[in-house]
Protein backbone atom coordinates (compact mmCIF):
# COMPACT_ATOMS: atom_id res chain seq x y z
CA UNK A 1 0.00 0.00 0.00
CA UNK A 2 2.83 2.38 0.94
CA UNK A 3 4.42 1.44 -2.17
CA UNK A 4 1.49 2.39 -4.36
CA UNK A 5 0.82 5.60 -2.19
CA UNK A 6 4.42 6.42 -3.43
CA UNK A 7 4.09 5.99 -6.54
CA UNK A 8 1.08 7.51 -7.34
CA UNK A 9 2.58 10.60 -5.46
CA UNK A 10 5.41 10.79 -7.16
CA UNK A 11 4.06 10.84 -10.31
CA UNK A 12 1.16 13.05 -9.12
CA UNK A 13 4.81 15.89 -8.85
CA UNK A 14 5.73 15.21 -11.89
CA UNK A 15 3.08 15.63 -13.69
CA UNK A 16 2.45 18.68 -11.75
CA UNK A 17 5.99 19.65 -13.00
CA UNK A 18 5.84 18.76 -16.32
CA UNK A 19 2.62 20.83 -16.44
CA UNK A 20 4.00 24.42 -14.88
CA UNK A 21 6.91 23.75 -16.90
CA UNK A 22 4.78 23.57 -20.07
CA UNK A 23 2.44 26.70 -18.81
CA UNK A 24 5.69 28.76 -17.47
CA UNK A 25 6.90 28.12 -20.86
CA UNK A 26 3.69 29.18 -22.30
CA UNK A 27 4.04 32.65 -20.53
CA UNK A 28 7.67 33.42 -21.05
CA UNK A 29 6.60 35.23 -24.61
CA UNK A 30 3.07 36.71 -24.76
CA UNK A 31 2.11 37.93 -28.09
CA UNK A 32 -0.82 40.73 -28.35
CA UNK A 33 -2.61 41.92 -31.15
CA UNK A 34 -3.64 45.39 -31.83
CA UNK A 35 -6.54 46.32 -34.07
CA UNK A 36 -9.66 48.73 -34.51
CA UNK A 37 -13.10 47.77 -32.83
CA UNK A 38 -14.54 48.36 -36.02
CA UNK A 39 -13.73 49.21 -40.05
CA UNK A 40 -16.12 49.65 -42.76
CA UNK A 41 -17.00 47.91 -45.91
CA UNK A 42 -14.14 48.76 -48.58
CA UNK A 43 -11.10 48.97 -45.83
CA UNK A 44 -8.01 47.00 -45.06
CA UNK A 45 -7.78 45.47 -41.53
CA UNK A 46 -4.55 47.20 -39.78
CA UNK A 47 -2.74 44.77 -37.34
CA UNK A 48 -0.10 45.10 -34.95
CA UNK A 49 1.50 42.86 -33.23
CA UNK A 50 3.21 43.28 -29.86
CA UNK A 51 5.43 40.03 -28.62
CA UNK A 52 6.93 40.46 -25.51
CA UNK A 53 9.50 38.72 -23.53
CA UNK A 54 7.88 37.87 -20.09
CA UNK A 55 11.04 35.71 -18.65
CA UNK A 56 14.18 36.47 -17.15
CA UNK A 57 16.27 35.58 -19.86
CA UNK A 58 16.37 36.44 -23.49
CA UNK A 59 14.69 34.38 -25.71
CA UNK A 60 14.60 33.93 -29.71
CA UNK A 61 11.69 34.47 -31.96
CA UNK A 62 11.61 33.81 -35.78
CA UNK A 63 11.01 37.40 -37.38
CA UNK A 64 7.16 37.39 -38.44
CA UNK A 65 7.14 37.86 -42.01
CA UNK A 66 4.62 36.81 -44.93
CA UNK A 67 7.52 36.00 -46.86
CA UNK A 68 7.26 35.49 -50.81
CA UNK A 69 9.35 32.23 -51.20
CA UNK A 70 8.85 30.04 -48.59
CA UNK A 71 6.74 29.36 -45.56
CA UNK A 72 5.17 31.93 -43.61
CA UNK A 73 6.54 32.37 -40.18
CA UNK A 74 3.33 34.08 -38.99
CA UNK A 75 0.05 32.72 -39.37
CA UNK A 76 -3.25 34.66 -39.70
CA UNK A 77 -6.89 32.91 -38.76
CA UNK A 78 -9.94 34.36 -39.01
CA UNK A 79 -13.34 33.37 -37.97
CA UNK A 80 -15.70 35.07 -40.30
CA UNK A 81 -19.77 36.41 -39.02
CA UNK A 82 -21.65 32.74 -38.30
CA UNK A 83 -19.01 30.64 -38.88
CA UNK A 84 -18.01 27.91 -35.90
CA UNK A 85 -14.37 27.44 -36.74
CA UNK A 86 -11.45 29.35 -37.53
CA UNK A 87 -9.72 29.31 -40.95
CA UNK A 88 -6.65 29.68 -41.81
CA UNK A 89 -5.45 32.98 -44.50
CA UNK A 90 -3.80 30.86 -46.69
CA UNK A 91 -2.40 33.76 -48.89
CA UNK A 92 -2.56 37.28 -46.92
CA UNK A 93 -1.07 39.12 -49.42
CA UNK A 94 -1.54 41.00 -52.89
CA UNK A 95 1.25 39.65 -54.63
CA UNK A 96 1.80 39.60 -58.65
CA UNK A 97 4.64 37.44 -59.84
CA UNK A 98 5.98 33.93 -59.27
CA UNK A 99 4.62 30.84 -57.67
CA UNK A 100 5.39 30.87 -53.64
CA UNK A 101 7.21 27.91 -52.67
CA UNK A 102 9.52 26.36 -50.13
CA UNK A 103 12.74 27.32 -50.74
CA UNK A 104 15.55 26.15 -48.80
CA UNK A 105 16.93 29.62 -47.42
CA UNK A 106 17.51 30.56 -43.93
CA UNK A 107 14.96 32.61 -42.14
CA UNK A 108 15.64 35.78 -39.59
CA UNK A 109 15.57 35.89 -35.99
CA UNK A 110 14.90 37.95 -33.45
CA UNK A 111 16.34 37.78 -29.71
CA UNK A 112 14.51 39.73 -27.08
CA UNK A 113 16.36 40.19 -23.61
CA UNK A 114 14.16 40.10 -20.35
CA UNK A 115 11.13 42.62 -20.70
CA UNK A 116 11.79 43.34 -24.26
CA UNK A 117 9.12 44.20 -26.80
CA UNK A 118 8.97 44.35 -30.51
CA UNK A 119 6.08 45.71 -32.81
CA UNK A 120 5.28 44.41 -36.23
CA UNK A 121 2.76 46.17 -38.32
CA UNK A 122 0.35 43.83 -41.02
CA UNK A 123 -2.96 45.11 -43.26
CA UNK A 124 -5.00 42.59 -44.79
CA UNK A 125 -7.80 42.95 -47.27
CA UNK A 126 -7.57 39.74 -49.04
CA UNK A 127 -6.26 35.67 -49.33
CA UNK A 128 -4.85 36.08 -52.62
CA UNK A 129 -3.43 33.00 -54.49
CA UNK A 130 -1.63 32.90 -57.36
CA UNK A 131 -4.27 33.60 -59.60
CA UNK A 132 -5.88 36.75 -59.32
CA UNK A 133 -9.51 35.63 -60.82
CA UNK A 134 -9.33 33.25 -57.04
CA UNK A 135 -8.51 35.98 -54.85
CA UNK A 136 -11.42 36.52 -52.02
CA UNK A 137 -12.11 39.33 -49.24
CA UNK A 138 -11.65 38.58 -46.16
CA UNK A 139 -14.05 41.52 -44.98
CA UNK A 140 -17.12 41.40 -47.47
CA UNK A 141 -19.91 41.21 -45.29
CA UNK A 142 -21.03 43.32 -42.03
CA UNK A 143 -20.52 41.63 -39.10
CA UNK A 144 -18.18 40.33 -36.29
CA UNK A 145 -15.10 38.53 -37.07
CA UNK A 146 -12.70 37.28 -34.32
CA UNK A 147 -8.48 37.19 -35.51
CA UNK A 148 -5.54 34.98 -34.04
CA UNK A 149 -2.48 34.86 -34.69
CA UNK A 150 0.60 32.50 -34.37
CA UNK A 151 4.54 32.82 -34.28
CA UNK A 152 7.36 30.64 -34.24
CA UNK A 153 9.66 30.35 -31.45
CA UNK A 154 13.07 28.15 -32.71
CA UNK A 155 14.73 26.08 -30.69
CA UNK A 156 18.19 24.68 -30.44
CA UNK A 157 19.44 28.06 -31.46
CA UNK A 158 23.35 28.98 -30.97
CA UNK A 159 24.92 31.82 -29.45
CA UNK A 160 25.99 34.23 -32.25
CA UNK A 161 23.37 32.51 -34.98
CA UNK A 162 21.16 35.94 -36.82
CA UNK A 163 19.45 33.06 -39.19
CA UNK A 164 17.74 29.24 -38.35
CA UNK A 165 17.68 26.92 -41.62
CA UNK A 166 13.95 26.90 -43.02
CA UNK A 167 13.53 23.14 -41.67
CA UNK A 168 14.28 24.43 -38.02
CA UNK A 169 12.18 22.94 -35.17
CA UNK A 170 10.30 25.26 -33.34
CA UNK A 171 7.59 25.77 -30.98
CA UNK A 172 4.23 27.70 -31.70
CA UNK A 173 2.95 30.42 -29.91
CA UNK A 174 -0.70 31.72 -30.38
CA UNK A 175 -2.35 35.15 -29.62
CA UNK A 176 -5.21 35.72 -27.70
CA UNK A 177 -8.17 36.22 -30.20
CA UNK A 178 -9.37 39.84 -31.07
CA UNK A 179 -12.30 40.95 -32.36
CA UNK A 180 -13.32 43.30 -34.90
CA UNK A 181 -16.87 44.57 -36.29
CA UNK A 182 -17.12 45.60 -40.04
CA UNK A 183 -20.11 47.58 -40.67
CA UNK A 184 -21.55 49.43 -43.58
CA UNK A 185 -20.73 52.86 -44.21
CA UNK A 186 -23.23 55.08 -43.37
CA UNK A 187 -22.22 58.18 -45.71
CA UNK A 188 -24.14 57.37 -49.05
CA UNK A 189 -20.77 58.89 -50.76
CA UNK A 190 -18.42 56.31 -49.34
CA UNK A 191 -21.19 53.71 -49.86
CA UNK A 192 -21.56 55.10 -54.08
CA UNK A 193 -17.57 54.08 -53.83
CA UNK A 194 -17.89 50.80 -52.21
CA UNK A 195 -20.30 49.80 -55.15
CA UNK A 196 -18.20 51.11 -57.69
CA UNK A 197 -15.25 49.64 -56.75
CA UNK A 198 -16.59 46.09 -57.38
CA UNK A 199 -16.15 47.28 -61.69
CA UNK A 200 -13.28 48.30 -61.21
CA UNK A 201 -10.37 45.84 -62.86
CA UNK A 202 -7.29 45.42 -60.69
CA UNK A 203 -9.21 46.87 -57.55
CA UNK A 204 -6.40 45.11 -55.17
CA UNK A 205 -4.20 47.96 -56.08
CA UNK A 206 -6.47 50.08 -53.87
CA UNK A 207 -4.83 47.85 -51.03
CA UNK A 208 -1.29 47.15 -52.45
CA UNK A 209 -0.66 49.95 -54.58
CA UNK A 210 3.15 48.92 -54.72
CA UNK A 211 2.47 45.76 -56.68
CA UNK A 212 1.63 47.91 -59.71
CA UNK A 213 2.97 46.50 -62.46
CA UNK A 214 3.27 48.41 -66.17
CA UNK A 215 3.05 45.08 -67.98
CA UNK A 216 -0.36 43.76 -65.91
CA UNK A 217 -1.79 46.89 -64.92
CA UNK A 218 -1.76 49.36 -67.82
CA UNK A 219 -5.04 49.06 -68.47
CA UNK A 220 -6.34 50.25 -65.37
CA UNK A 221 -5.31 53.63 -64.95
CA UNK A 222 -7.65 54.99 -67.33
CA UNK A 223 -10.43 53.38 -64.75
CA UNK A 224 -8.29 54.82 -61.68
CA UNK A 225 -8.15 58.07 -63.17
CA UNK A 226 -12.13 57.83 -63.38
CA UNK A 227 -12.67 56.92 -60.15
CA UNK A 228 -10.50 59.46 -58.29
CA UNK A 229 -11.80 62.32 -60.07
CA UNK A 230 -15.39 60.62 -59.40
CA UNK A 231 -14.75 59.92 -55.54
CA UNK A 232 -12.18 62.40 -54.58
CA UNK A 233 -14.58 63.83 -51.59
CA UNK A 234 -14.65 59.19 -49.82
CA UNK A 235 -11.94 57.57 -48.59
CA UNK A 236 -12.33 54.75 -50.77
CA UNK A 237 -11.44 57.25 -53.96
CA UNK A 238 -8.63 58.62 -52.73
CA UNK A 239 -6.74 55.72 -52.25
CA UNK A 240 -6.59 55.44 -56.33
CA UNK A 241 -3.95 58.08 -56.08
CA UNK A 242 -1.38 55.52 -54.38
CA UNK A 243 -1.45 53.29 -57.64
CA UNK A 244 -1.75 56.44 -59.75
CA UNK A 245 1.48 57.85 -58.08
CA UNK A 246 3.01 54.57 -59.17
CA UNK A 247 2.34 54.78 -62.24
CA UNK A 248 3.05 58.68 -62.38
CA UNK A 249 6.74 57.89 -60.57
CA UNK A 250 6.82 55.21 -64.09
CA UNK A 251 6.46 57.71 -66.38
CA UNK A 252 3.37 56.42 -67.45
CA UNK A 253 1.06 58.83 -66.98
CA UNK A 254 0.65 62.92 -66.24
CA UNK A 255 -0.65 64.77 -63.46
CA UNK A 256 -1.27 68.20 -65.29
CA UNK A 257 -4.35 68.59 -62.98
CA UNK A 258 -1.86 68.03 -59.84
CA UNK A 259 -4.95 65.76 -58.74
CA UNK A 260 -2.35 62.84 -57.90
CA UNK A 261 -0.19 65.07 -56.09
CA UNK A 262 -2.35 66.96 -54.30
CA UNK A 263 -4.20 63.75 -52.98
CA UNK A 264 -1.09 62.41 -51.75
CA UNK A 265 -0.41 65.02 -49.85
CA UNK A 266 -3.33 64.96 -47.89
CA UNK A 267 -2.87 61.37 -47.50
CA UNK A 268 0.25 61.85 -46.22
CA UNK A 269 -0.96 63.80 -43.31
CA UNK A 270 -4.04 60.87 -42.94
CA UNK A 271 -4.69 59.37 -39.16
CA UNK A 272 -4.81 55.99 -40.77
CA UNK A 273 -0.78 54.91 -40.39
CA UNK A 274 -0.99 52.78 -43.68
CA UNK A 275 -2.35 55.38 -45.92
CA UNK A 276 -0.31 57.38 -44.56
CA UNK A 277 3.18 55.74 -44.99
CA UNK A 278 2.11 54.66 -48.47
CA UNK A 279 1.36 57.85 -49.41
CA UNK A 280 4.69 59.44 -47.67
CA UNK A 281 6.92 56.60 -49.98
CA UNK A 282 5.40 57.26 -53.17
CA UNK A 283 5.77 61.00 -52.87
CA UNK A 284 9.31 60.27 -51.78
CA UNK A 285 9.89 58.12 -55.13
CA UNK A 286 8.31 60.67 -57.07
CA UNK A 287 10.62 63.89 -55.80
CA UNK A 288 13.58 61.27 -56.51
Amino acid sequence: MNRTFCTILFRTLVATYLSGTLAYAKDEIKVALSIPDRIQLGEPLPVSVRIQNKSDKGITIMEPIIRRFGRDTIIFELQRPCANSFMKIEHPDVYIGGMKIIAPMPYPIRRLAPNESVEFAFSLAYDFPFFEEQRQRLFDTPGKYLLQISIYEPLHVKDGETSVPYDSECRTIQSEISSVVVVAPADIREQQALNALANLPCEYLLYAPFEFRAECHAGAIRDFWQFLNEYSDTRLGRRAALSLGIALSQGLILDDSHAIIETLEKLAHDNDFELRQSALRILSQLKQ
